[in-house]
């Protein structure tokens, strides 16, 4: 789970305790990988280039999301959609 924020914020401290109950649910490890930087941009943009696997999860505010990067983030919603009718 990439969290653009640095540790110890707000975002962190939520996703934490999300990705805990992630874990217990899914049974698999869930990392916290913070990228803090430029309002939220550094993480939402290693995000956007992750390979769409659906491994990859941005925990993040709308704030975060830079106008370049609302496009590119488009495609995972088309991983997110195949993935959930494939956990049906």
């Amino acid at each position: 789970m990439i969290v653009p924020f640095p540790p110890g914020g707000s975002v962190d401290v939520v996703m934490r305790t999300f990705g805990g109950r992630l874990a217990e649910l899914t049974g698999q490890n869930v990392i916290i990988d913070n990228r803090p930087g430029g309002s939220g941009n550094v993480g939402a943009n290693f995000a956007a280039r992750a390979v769409p696997d659906g491994h990859t999860v941005l925990a993040s505010t709308p704030e975060a999301f830079g106008k370049h990067l609302r496009a590119e983030l488009g495609k995972w919603a088309k991983v997110v959609k195949e993935a959930s009718l494939k956990a049906e």
